[in-house]
Protein backbone atom coordinates (compact mmCIF):
# COMPACT_ATOMS: atom_id res chain seq x y z
CA UNK A 1 0.00 0.00 0.00
CA UNK A 2 1.26 3.46 -0.91
CA UNK A 3 0.39 6.50 1.18
CA UNK A 4 0.12 9.70 -0.85
CA UNK A 5 2.00 12.57 0.76
CA UNK A 6 3.06 14.87 -2.09
CA UNK A 7 0.71 17.08 -4.12
CA UNK A 8 1.41 19.63 -6.87
CA UNK A 9 1.17 23.20 -5.59
CA UNK A 10 -0.72 24.38 -8.67
CA UNK A 11 -3.38 21.70 -8.33
CA UNK A 12 -7.00 22.49 -7.53
CA UNK A 13 -8.14 20.74 -4.37
CA UNK A 14 -11.64 19.30 -4.66
CA UNK A 15 -13.14 17.71 -1.58
CA UNK A 16 -15.67 14.89 -1.51
CA UNK A 17 -16.93 12.80 1.38
CA UNK A 18 -18.56 9.50 2.18
CA UNK A 19 -19.11 6.91 4.88
CA UNK A 20 -16.42 4.32 5.56
CA UNK A 21 -17.64 0.77 4.89
CA UNK A 22 -18.40 -1.68 7.69
CA UNK A 23 -15.31 -3.41 9.09
CA UNK A 24 -13.08 -1.09 7.04
CA UNK A 25 -10.90 1.89 7.88
CA UNK A 26 -8.99 4.60 6.04
CA UNK A 27 -5.69 6.23 6.91
CA UNK A 28 -4.69 9.74 5.90
CA UNK A 29 -3.08 9.55 2.44
CA UNK A 30 -4.78 6.28 1.51
CA UNK A 31 -6.02 5.84 -2.06
CA UNK A 32 -9.77 5.44 -1.50
CA UNK A 33 -12.61 4.10 -3.61
CA UNK A 34 -16.35 3.67 -3.42
CA UNK A 35 -17.35 0.02 -3.25
CA UNK A 36 -20.38 -1.46 -5.02
CA UNK A 37 -22.57 -0.37 -2.09
CA UNK A 38 -21.40 3.24 -2.27
CA UNK A 39 -19.28 3.14 0.90
CA UNK A 40 -15.63 4.18 1.13
CA UNK A 41 -12.76 1.78 1.61
CA UNK A 42 -9.11 1.39 0.70
CA UNK A 43 -8.65 1.01 -3.05
CA UNK A 44 -8.52 -2.49 -4.51
CA UNK A 45 -8.91 -3.98 -7.98
CA UNK A 46 -12.49 -5.09 -7.38
CA UNK A 47 -15.28 -5.11 -9.95
CA UNK A 48 -18.06 -2.60 -9.40
CA UNK A 49 -15.91 -0.07 -7.53
CA UNK A 50 -15.04 3.52 -8.45
CA UNK A 51 -11.99 5.61 -7.57
CA UNK A 52 -12.85 8.28 -4.98
CA UNK A 53 -9.64 10.18 -4.19
CA UNK A 54 -6.95 10.54 -1.55
CA UNK A 55 -8.14 10.34 2.07
CA UNK A 56 -7.72 13.67 3.89
CA UNK A 57 -7.75 12.10 7.36
CA UNK A 58 -8.05 8.75 9.11
CA UNK A 59 -11.52 7.32 9.72
CA UNK A 60 -13.08 4.13 11.03
CA UNK A 61 -16.08 2.09 9.88
CA UNK A 62 -19.29 4.12 9.87
CA UNK A 63 -17.49 7.46 10.17
CA UNK A 64 -17.60 10.22 7.58
CA UNK A 65 -14.37 10.63 5.63
CA UNK A 66 -13.21 13.41 3.32
CA UNK A 67 -11.07 12.82 0.25
CA UNK A 68 -9.35 15.02 -2.33
CA UNK A 69 -10.21 14.11 -5.91
CA UNK A 70 -8.77 17.18 -7.64
CA UNK A 71 -5.12 17.72 -6.68
CA UNK A 72 -2.43 16.05 -8.84
CA UNK A 73 -0.47 13.72 -6.57
CA UNK A 74 2.86 11.90 -6.59
CA UNK A 75 2.76 8.11 -6.68
CA UNK A 76 6.05 6.23 -6.11
CA UNK A 77 6.95 3.85 -8.94
CA UNK A 78 10.48 2.61 -9.59
CA UNK A 79 9.54 1.85 -13.21
CA UNK A 80 8.47 5.45 -13.89
CA UNK A 81 9.77 6.96 -17.14
CA UNK A 82 9.11 10.12 -19.11
CA UNK A 83 7.51 7.97 -21.81
CA UNK A 84 4.69 7.23 -19.33
CA UNK A 85 3.37 10.80 -19.55
CA UNK A 86 -0.15 10.74 -20.95
CA UNK A 87 -0.87 7.16 -19.86
CA UNK A 88 -3.85 6.35 -17.67
CA UNK A 89 -3.36 4.58 -14.34
CA UNK A 90 -5.69 2.13 -12.64
CA UNK A 91 -6.24 0.69 -9.19
CA UNK A 92 -4.19 -2.51 -9.33
CA UNK A 93 -4.25 -3.88 -5.79
CA UNK A 94 -4.54 -2.97 -2.12
CA UNK A 95 -3.96 0.78 -2.25
CA UNK A 96 -1.76 0.49 -5.34
CA UNK A 97 -1.83 1.92 -8.86
CA UNK A 98 -0.44 0.68 -12.18
CA UNK A 99 -0.82 1.22 -15.91
CA UNK A 100 -2.63 -2.11 -16.19
CA UNK A 101 -5.20 -3.90 -14.05
CA UNK A 102 -7.94 -6.50 -14.27
CA UNK A 103 -10.99 -4.29 -13.73
CA UNK A 104 -9.52 -1.05 -15.12
CA UNK A 105 -10.76 1.28 -12.38
CA UNK A 106 -9.27 4.57 -13.60
CA UNK A 107 -7.58 6.72 -10.97
CA UNK A 108 -6.13 9.45 -13.19
CA UNK A 109 -3.61 10.17 -15.89
CA UNK A 110 0.16 10.66 -15.67
CA UNK A 111 0.99 14.33 -16.30
CA UNK A 112 4.66 14.21 -15.30
CA UNK A 113 7.21 11.59 -14.31
CA UNK A 114 10.42 11.40 -12.33
CA UNK A 115 12.39 8.58 -13.94
CA UNK A 116 12.95 5.69 -11.55
CA UNK A 117 11.08 7.48 -8.78
CA UNK A 118 7.39 7.96 -9.52
CA UNK A 119 4.51 9.55 -11.41
CA UNK A 120 2.58 12.77 -10.97
CA UNK A 121 -1.05 11.78 -11.50
CA UNK A 122 -3.99 14.10 -12.18
CA UNK A 123 -7.18 12.39 -10.94
CA UNK A 124 -9.41 14.80 -12.87
CA UNK A 125 -8.11 13.35 -16.14
CA UNK A 126 -9.27 9.80 -15.45
CA UNK A 127 -11.03 8.58 -18.58
CA UNK A 128 -9.92 11.62 -20.59
CA UNK A 129 -8.31 11.25 -24.03
CA UNK A 130 -4.66 10.15 -23.99
CA UNK A 131 -2.04 12.54 -25.30
CA UNK A 132 1.71 12.81 -25.36
CA UNK A 133 4.86 13.08 -27.42
CA UNK A 134 6.75 10.16 -28.89
CA UNK A 135 8.83 9.03 -31.87
CA UNK A 136 7.54 7.02 -34.79
CA UNK A 137 9.59 3.95 -35.67
CA UNK A 138 11.29 3.24 -39.01
CA UNK A 139 7.90 2.30 -40.46
CA UNK A 140 6.13 5.40 -39.20
CA UNK A 141 4.33 3.37 -36.55
CA UNK A 142 3.55 3.94 -32.87
CA UNK A 143 2.56 1.00 -30.67
CA UNK A 144 -0.59 1.61 -28.59
CA UNK A 145 -2.10 -1.12 -26.42
CA UNK A 146 -5.79 -1.62 -27.15
CA UNK A 147 -5.79 0.32 -30.42
CA UNK A 148 -8.06 -1.03 -33.16
CA UNK A 149 -8.82 -0.19 -36.78
CA UNK A 150 -11.71 1.97 -35.53
CA UNK A 151 -9.42 4.20 -33.44
CA UNK A 152 -9.25 7.98 -33.84
CA UNK A 153 -5.89 9.74 -33.45
CA UNK A 154 -4.80 13.31 -34.17
CA UNK A 155 -1.10 13.98 -34.81
CA UNK A 156 1.12 17.04 -35.28
CA UNK A 157 4.82 17.12 -36.10
CA UNK A 158 6.70 18.07 -32.91
CA UNK A 159 9.88 18.89 -34.83
CA UNK A 160 8.10 21.82 -36.49
CA UNK A 161 6.86 23.85 -33.48
CA UNK A 162 6.05 26.84 -35.66
CA UNK A 163 3.35 24.87 -37.44
CA UNK A 164 0.18 23.61 -35.78
CA UNK A 165 -0.98 21.84 -38.92
CA UNK A 166 -2.32 18.40 -38.13
CA UNK A 167 -1.10 15.38 -40.05
CA UNK A 168 -4.41 14.04 -41.28
CA UNK A 169 -3.19 10.79 -42.81
CA UNK A 170 -3.12 8.60 -39.70
CA UNK A 171 -4.16 4.96 -40.03
CA UNK A 172 -5.13 2.95 -36.95
CA UNK A 173 -4.77 -0.82 -36.73
CA UNK A 174 -4.61 -3.50 -34.08
CA UNK A 175 -2.11 -2.40 -31.42
CA UNK A 176 -0.72 0.59 -33.33
CA UNK A 177 -1.26 3.64 -35.50
CA UNK A 178 0.79 4.67 -38.53
CA UNK A 179 1.52 8.27 -39.54
CA UNK A 180 1.95 9.18 -43.20
CA UNK A 181 3.68 12.35 -44.41
CA UNK A 182 2.06 12.32 -47.84
CA UNK A 183 -1.09 10.97 -49.45
CA UNK A 184 -2.12 9.40 -52.73
CA UNK A 185 0.43 7.82 -55.05
CA UNK A 186 3.32 9.51 -53.22
CA UNK A 187 2.21 8.19 -49.83
CA UNK A 188 5.16 7.54 -47.50
CA UNK A 189 5.34 6.77 -43.80
CA UNK A 190 6.68 9.46 -41.48
CA UNK A 191 9.63 7.43 -40.22
CA UNK A 192 11.62 8.15 -37.05
CA UNK A 193 10.06 11.55 -36.34
CA UNK A 194 8.97 13.13 -33.07
CA UNK A 195 5.22 13.70 -32.99
CA UNK A 196 2.54 15.04 -30.67
CA UNK A 197 -0.51 12.79 -30.49
CA UNK A 198 -4.04 12.89 -29.11
CA UNK A 199 -5.94 9.60 -28.91
CA UNK A 200 -9.67 10.30 -29.00
CA UNK A 201 -10.74 6.66 -29.26
CA UNK A 202 -9.08 3.25 -29.45
CA UNK A 203 -12.05 1.24 -30.70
Amino acid sequence: MALIEKFKDQGVERIGNGTVAAEKSLSRGTIAMFNASGALEEAGDTAGCVFAGIAKHSAEAGENAEFDYGSPFFYPAVTAALADIGDEVYISGAGTLAKTSVNRIAAGRIVDAEAGSGWWIDPLLAGAPAWGQTDTDASGEVAVAGMSADGIVMVTLAEDPGSNQALSDVVCASGKFTVYATTGAARAALASKKINFLILAKA
